[in-house]
């Protein structure tokens, strides 16, 4: 069975917040990082519950 993470309305918009506020008080790089990590740790989590 293949699982997906959905994301409510107000998990999008506090993602975004969270992005924007590292682009503007750390830095693009540190953000693109952020974005990616998460990216990779909900492919991880989707992988982990296919074998479930």
């Amino acid at each position: 069975m293949v699982r997906q993470v959905v994301w409510n309305r107000r998990a999008v918009v506090k993602f975004e917040e969270i992005v924007a506020y590292l682009e503007a008080e750390v830095s693009v790089k540190v953000a693109m990082k952020f974005v990616i990590k998460l990216d990779d740790l909900i492919e991880k989590h989707s992988k982990i519950s296919r074998n479930w």
